[in-house]
């Protein structure tokens, strides 16, 4: 006899869903001991750079100066309005590049110059003086400087004059007056003239 299936029957309703299980964090563990510190890196001290390029020379210093001056005080006869008398300066600076001989200063290098000269005293006679610098024998350009002055008055002249020197120029100071006349050099420089070489020509 055969036997036979039925049909299969309706699903079925699905059931609830169930409550979540209970979800709890336990305590956070003891901190592990710290670790032994590690080897030290190796220092390998790298090549030496190559040498920075060399700096440009500074400036050198004066390459000739020198200069003159009296400490004495001394009576200087004029007698010739007009004329020019040079000034004794009997003691020399110290000098490079320049010689000195009877009141007048060699230049042994040719170039620009500063020339720094100066007379302190007074006059016999009232009347007009000029002071004045010499370049081979007559007046070196713009040095002249003409003063009126009083009879027995003290009085200071000082010039300053930036030129070109050749070489072999023999530098004096000179003084002259419109009137005969006497200048009177006071002690303790009365009387003085300097050089510095500035640049070449």
């Amino acid at each position: 006899m055969v036997a036979s299936t039925g049909a299969t029957g309706a699903t079925g309703i699905t059931g609830a869903t169930g409550f979540d299980g209970l979800s709890i964090t336990g305590p956070t563990g003891v901190t592990g001991a710290t670790g032994a510190t590690g080897a030290d890196g190796l220092s390998i001290t790298g090549p030496t750079g190559a040498t920075g390029v060399t700096g440009a020379t500074g400036p050198v210093g004066l390459q000739a100066f020198g200069g003159m001056f009296t400490t004495l005080a001394a009576a200087m006869p004029m007698a010739t309005p007009g004329t020019q008398y040079q000034i004794d300066m009997p003691t020399a600076m110290p000098l490079s590049n320049m010689t000195y001989f009877l009141s007048q200063l060699g230049v042994s290098v040719a170039g620009t110059y500063e020339i720094i000269y100066s007379v302190r005293g007074s006059c016999a006679t009232t009347g007009q003086f000029t002071l004045a610098i010499w370049l081979n024998g007559v007046n070196l350009m713009n040095t002249p400087i003409t003063v009126n002055v009083i009879a027995n008055q003290p009085f200071e002249i000082t010039g300053n004059m930036i030129t070109d020197l050749p070489l072999n120029g023999n530098i004096s100071m000179r003084a002259s007056s419109n009137v005969s006349q006497q200048l009177n050099i006071l002690a303790g420089q009365g009387a003085t003239v300097t050089l510095k070489k500035l640049s070449n020509p």
